[in-house]
């Protein structure tokens, strides 16, 4: 299948198997099934040719601007304007590189170095993303808790940072929005302090039994399928709001429609199931884990997405986000202000790790432990800035760049020159 991009109204045309086309207006919601005159039609409008149509075409492009393909102005891009400044009123803090999961996938090989964030690094982060949210007006300010390991091994800091962060709101009547994402392997009064102080949490849970235990294997080699169900069963209980997310491999995509029956029973209160395919990176070098073909996930993904809509579960895949209209995948491109275990900052959430090649990149500042205050090389930041779809060559004719927005930076981008983004395997699944 074949795009071209119409003109600055962000027109794509692209043909379908049986001759005909798709004209597809993705900043105005809209498509349309055209034949190939409809095309030649709407390509002479667009170019100021008018008086060359015909009374059929005239037709033709009444109906299209009846249903908002046409404009009659070009669209607003959605990006940022230029004088938008480095402002992050929110933080997400890597607690620990500790993990006590083995998962065959990992992204960050967790375990294999021990490094812990420092209460000093985490305060003054904290105390950063709330003195700019207060000076630009907002009611609120987020703390994440994410890793490069599994953040509640570092379990004395995350209830330091939590309760420091609704100190420090309330003095300056900021609302703290708390989240993490985790392996699930929780204890009991961990559970209880997350259901009474975060706005919500993210489990990684990838299926059935057999499924998740052999992805997601204990330090010791045994399963932690029972440990995650029970955190699932007393925050389903407590009725606390939680996200899933599957992590889908070349062996258990096949089995994504059951994948997705089984959290409709066992999740009743989630309505949506977040099915990402592995990336080849991380500990898949070394375990043998594999990514589905992309033909055969996209198959399984559709009907797996048919069967959540069936049951009333929304199933998503990072890549296709037909309802979002954005120039950027993420808050990498300058926006992500993300705090390692060693005090650099980062703005991708995969690129933690200061030997990591693409470190160059998305490492654009440090805590200062003499001035104890955070550093920012400004340089970084406005060469992150600029990594926005509007400004990648590669995607300047896809028809869904505005989407996926480039997809994922830390995988279109293997080492540290932006220049060299060419896209992703996942192009053609997105």
């Amino acid at each position: 299948m074949s795009s071209s991009q119409a003109n600055d109204h962000e027109i794509f045309v692209l043909k379908k198997d049986d001759g005909r086309y798709y004209l597809y207006a993705p900043l105005q919601h809209a498509a349309a099934i055209v034949n190939s005159a409809t095309v030649t039609a709407v390509d002479r409008f667009l170019n100021g040719e008018e008086s060359l149509l015909t009374e059929a075409e005239r037709t033709a492009i009444d109906e299209l601007r009846k249903h908002g393909l046409l404009p009659e102005e070009a669209p607003v891009l959605p990006i940022a304007p230029s004088d938008y400044l480095f402002c992050p009123c929110e933080v997400t803090l890597f607690p620990t590189t500790r993990c006590n999961l083995r998962c065959l996938y990992c992204y960050a090989d967790a375990g294999l170095r021990s490094h812990e964030l420092s209460w000093e690094v985490a305060r003054a982060a904290i105390e950063f993303v709330v003195e700019n949210a207060s000076n630009v007006g907002r009611d609120n300010f987020v703390l994440g808790f994410h890793g490069g390991g599994e953040p509640t091994m570092n379990w004395s800091l995350v209830e330091r940072c939590v309760e420091y962060a609704g100190e420090l709101g309330g003095r300056h009547n900021l609302k703290p929005h708390i989240h993490a994402a985790t392996n699930g392997l929780l204890k009991p009064q961990q559970r209880e302090f997350i259901a009474r102080y975060f706005s919500g949490i993210n489990l990684s849970i990838d299926g059935p039994r057999d499924i998740h235990d052999s992805h997601r294997p204990l330090a010791d080699g045994s399963g932690s399928f029972d440990w995650v169900m029970e955190t699932v069963r007393h925050f389903e209980k407590l009725e606390f709001p939680y996200g899933v997310r599957a992590t889908i491999t070349e062996t258990s995509a096949p089995r994504l429609k059951e994948i997705v029956r089984f959290f409709q029973k066992e999740c009743p209160s989630i309505d949506q199931l977040h099915a990402e395919p592995v990336w080849n990176c991380g500990r898949c070098r070394t375990s043998g884990i594999k990514s589905p073909d992309q033909g055969d996930f996209l198959q399984h993904f559709l009907e797996a997405w048919h069967e959540g809509k069936r049951l009333g579960l929304s199933v998503f895949y990072s890549g296709a986000r037909i309802d979002t209209i954005t120039n950027k995948f993420c808050a990498a491109p300058g926006d992500g202000f993300s705090v390692t275990p060693e005090g650099m900052v980062t703005s991708c959430f995969e690129v933690t790790d200061p030997n990591d090649p693409r470190a160059e990149l998305f490492h654009y500042g440090h805590y200062d432990f003499e001035k104890g205050i955070y550093v920012f090389n400004n340089n970084k930041i406005q060469k992150l800035r600029s990594l926005t779809v509007e400004n990648i060559p590669h995607c300047s004719d896809c028809f869904c760049k505005w989407h996926c927005a480039g997809d994922c930076l830390a995988k279109a981008i293997q080492g540290s020159d932006p220049s060299k983004h060419s896209g992703s395997s996942r192009c053609e699944l997105n």
